[in-house]
């Protein structure tokens, strides 16, 4: 839908709902727990298509900062 929009997208791998884990099963989880998740998550992201994937909202910061650098540039979604 924010393709549609013409908004940029975000996509969360381990604390959205695609990666099926309890915020419990994250805390406690491996790395590879976790990276069995972020790939589970990525492959249901594939039709969607956002144009940035990241594992958490405490990632969102970052991408925030490379949006706006990107709308100054005068690059859109």
């Amino acid at each position: 839908e924010g393709h549609n929009a013409g908004m940029w997208t975000v996509g969360l791998l381990l604390s959205g709902n695609e990666a099926g884990l309890t915020f419990e099963e994250y805390q406690a989880a491996d790395e590879a727990t976790l990276e069995k998740a972020r790939e589970k998550a990525r492959a249901k992201f594939i039709k969607s298509a956002p144009h940035y994937l990241i594992d958490t909202i405490s990632d969102l910061p970052e991408v925030i900062v490379d949006i706006e650098q990107r709308l100054a540039a005068g690059e859109r979604p």
